[in-house]
């Protein structure tokens, strides 16, 4: 999503929100963006009242998709980051379909928040992606997308443990001792030793 961003035409139509002819570049933009990316669910440009200036799915332009409280927390969650924000797994309501949900907040020069671009991505897409690389002596290796809430398989290469719960109890020592340390990210061993 990154590239993506990095248009200065994304700054420029949050800036200029009537430019009708830069919303219709932009998603022009959007749609090539996406157009051989069939890991893209949805991808998005918004102000941060998540007024819609463009879409993959152009029957949500000129929409707004939050109000209320649901509104308000996701402004906090904007306000509190410059960096790539993501915000786990989620059910998408376009497609019904699990995706990766993130957003990337926009800031002016003088550092407000002027909107926000939000990219989901196939959750489908990317563990089959994560699992086709091959990850040198580790014959065994496998990428695994759990809820750490709750313990639960969200997806994994062995597709029976999806929405299971964790069993195996050295993956769920694991993971206490990592929700203890605060740490980003952990590695695993199980019960084998693999």
């Amino acid at each position: 999503v990154g590239c993506y961003v990095a248009s200065p035409d994304i700054k420029e139509m949050l800036e200029n929100p009537n430019d009708k002819a830069l919303q219709e570049k932009l998603q022009q933009y959007t749609d090539t963006y996406c157009k051989n990316r069939p890991d893209i669910e949805g991808l998005y440009l918004a102000d941060p009242n998540t007024y819609l200036f463009t879409h993959t799915v152009h029957d949500m332009v000129g929409k707004t998709f939050k109000s209320g409280d649901d509104l308000t927390k996701l402004q906090e969650m904007l306000l509190g980051s410059h960096e790539l924000i993501n915000r786990g797994v989620a059910l998408s309501p376009t497609t019904n379909t699990l995706v990766l949900s993130m957003m990337v907040p926009i800031y002016n020069d003088s550092d407000i928040l002027i909107g926000f671009v939000g990219i989901a991505v196939k959750l489908d897409s990317l563990v089959k992606n994560l699992n086709a690389y091959e990850v040198s002596g580790f014959d065994n290796a496998f990428y695994a997308l759990v809820n750490t809430a709750n313990n639960q398989y969200i997806s994994t290469a062995d597709s029976s443990l999806n929405g299971a719960m964790i069993e195996d109890e050295s993956f769920l020592n694991v993971l206490d001792d990592w929700k203890k340390s605060g740490a980003k990210q952990m590695n695993f061993k199980d019960s084998e030793g693999i």
